[in-house]
């Protein structure tokens, strides 16, 4: 839809300017500069040469004379003129019109090469800000314009109150506004305004606005129903609305916040506008721009500009209440379990979160999780191997005396049974376990030690660890390890008598197999909201360039974190 305003006060007539022509001097000046295919240094020469000679045949002042020679000399003037003449020229017309999909392609060519150079280029060619710049140039190509709008008619309202008329150009596209009725004054009032939508860009049709006709149909006493009828039967051609200009609410400042739930606004019976819902992915970063409404809240993802409504952390809850009380909700329109958490006090529906940008010297702990066997174990291996300096694991704790080979500190830190029981129950290890009646453990200072050291820490705990190690002051990246398909599992395991992390002499059975696949769809449900990102663990080989990918950004790159770990030193 395109729109127009015009705004009026009853008994002020309306003041109609008229524009006077130019002089001819000035209509052949405009002619000789525009149409010169030449380019407009040669037409500003020749005006600058019969300049004199126009001057003293109409008796210009000097003034105006020395003002007309400055102008036609003006720097920002000739490449004003050169702009315009490329613009209408035949031979500037855009070559290509789907810059959008070359875009693609080329990004599907990248993925082969694994050079920086290729990297820096995929990431570029996601910005939003050049995927705009595509459509943009694509639109222009095809000539992808909106009609032009007629001229807004002119009526005398009959309430003493400043009005607006509003016109639309009726397309496919929604208009964006919600509307309700004010229950004390009976008048339609816009209730609603998604951002990025139509009535949002045009900057006319605002939150509290009275709404007082629509196609010249007085709309109040009517329901939104009915007014919505009126708007369907106007499928094509101009819609005219008359506003009163209303006191719009204050919005709350914009914000960045994950989500810990999938979300489909055509699968939730609830949304009340389902085509301007915004679907997205547990981990996705949401931008809120606007909570003014209680229950759905507008926002858009970090990759994509577009604005949708979502659901409030109050309608997650009551909705989560209700599944588990026994109701009929079906499964795809709330995952539930996406965000349960055996470890929360409460459910976390959205986790306000912030960037987190590197600082030189201080590296943040990598943290592989996964399910016994899927090879986290082995990827963490290959990483300290890579560079054993940089990167380094912790020394655990035993409870057992120290063998004639064994040095304290090197391959273990040995301590009294006494020692590791009151350290447990003091929560200085992130886990712990017992064999053959000796207490194995990761103390927290293990890890604050490397990281005090200018290395990076890697870790593939439990994943219960991550209660004490997901905090402000460790800041970790989680990483989860996450098997492929069943047969593939099977094929790259088996093929290769590979074991990973149990070392196996023989290959996996199926029902090993499946038990990781399981064990790791278990993990990713109860402990994926705490995930940062995951590495599908196909190819051990491609496995750990993608882990070395993914460190280095972390080392390099700001990230998304818990709103309060940037404000933690």
């Amino acid at each position: 839809m395109s729109c127009f305003c015009f705004s009026r006060r009853k008994q002020k007539s309306p003041k109609i300017e008229h524009q006077h022509s130019a002089s001819p001097n000035a209509q052949i000046m405009s002619s000789s500069i525009y149409h010169n295919g030449s380019g407009c240094d040669t037409a500003l020469q020749i005006l600058l040469d019969s300049l004199d000679q126009v001057c003293e045949k109409v008796d210009t002042p000097v003034e105006d004379h020395l003002f007309l020679s400055q102008l036609l000399q003006n720097k920002n003037l000739q490449s004003l003129i050169t702009v315009h003449n490329k613009i209408n020229s035949q031979n500037v017309q855009p070559s290509y019109q789907d810059v959008s999909r070359l875009a693609k392609d080329v990004k599907e060519l990248l993925k082969v090469s694994k050079s920086p150079e290729s990297i820096e280029l995929q990431v570029l060619l996601d910005k939003p800000h050049l995927k705009a710049l595509f459509q943009t140039h694509d639109q222009v190509a095809r000539k992808d314009f909106l009609p032009a709008l007629p001229d807004v008619p002119f009526e005398v309202d009959e309430d003493d109150e400043s009005v607006k008329v509003v016109q639309l150009i009726k397309n496919t596209e929604p208009l964006g506004a919600t509307i309700k009725i004010d229950e004390a004054s009976d008048a339609v009032v816009v209730s609603r305004i998604v951002r990025g939508s139509v009535a949002d860009r045009s900057g006319l049709i605002n939150v509290g606005d009275e709404l007082r006709e629509v196609n010249g149909i007085r709309v109040k006493g009517k329901s939104p129903l009915d007014i919505l009828a009126i708007l369907e039967q106007c499928r094509e051609g101009t819609i005219t609305f008359k506003l009163v200009p209303g006191v719009p609410p204050k919005h709350a400042p914009s914000d960045q916040v994950r989500a810990n739930f999938c979300y489909d606004p055509m699968l939730d019976p609830l949304n009340p506008k389902p085509e301007s819902g915004l679907a997205y992915r547990r981990g996705d970063i949401l931008h809120i721009v606007s909570r003014q409404d209680p229950d759905w809240w507008q926002a858009h993802l970090d990759n994509d500009s577009r604005i949708g409504i979502i659901p409030s952390p109050d309608v997650q809850k009551r909705r989560l209440s209700t599944f588990q009380n026994g109701s009929l909700c079906k499964r795809s329109e709330l995952n539930s379990n996406d965000y349960f958490d055996p470890d929360a006090k409460d459910i976390q529906v959205y986790e306000e979160v912030a960037l987190l940008h590197p600082v030189p010297g201080t590296y943040r702990p990598i943290v592989l999780i996964g399910a016994p066997g899927v090879g986290r174990n082995e990827l963490k291996q290959r990483l300290i191997s890579y560079d054993p300096v940089h990167y380094k694991t912790t020394i655990p704790h035993t409870s057992r005396p120290p063998k004639s080979w064994e040095e304290e500190g090197k391959e273990y830190y040995f301590v009294s049974r006494e020692e590791m029981e009151e350290g447990i129950r003091e929560g200085k290890f992130v886990e712990y376990g017992e064999y053959r009646g000796n207490l194995y453990g990761t103390s927290i200072e293990s890890v604050f030690t490397i990281v005090r050291s200018g290395r990076v820490c890697i870790l593939n705990p439990h994943p219960q660890a991550l209660k004490l190690l997901r905090t402000a002051e460790l800041k970790p990246y989680v990483i989860f390890v996450k098997p492929p398909p069943f047969e593939l599992l099977k094929e790259t395991r088996n093929s290769a008598q590979s074991s990973f992390d149990e070392n196996y002499s023989r290959g996996f059975t199926d029902r090993e197999l499946q038990d990781i696949i399981d064990n790791s769809w278990n993990i990713e449900r109860v402990y994926g909201h705490r995930f940062n990102s995951t590495i599908v663990n196909e190819d051990i080989n491609k496995s750990f360039k993608e882990l070395l990918t993914v460190v280095k950004k972390v080392e390099n790159e700001p990230q998304w974190a818990p709103a309060t770990w940037v404000l933690t030193p």
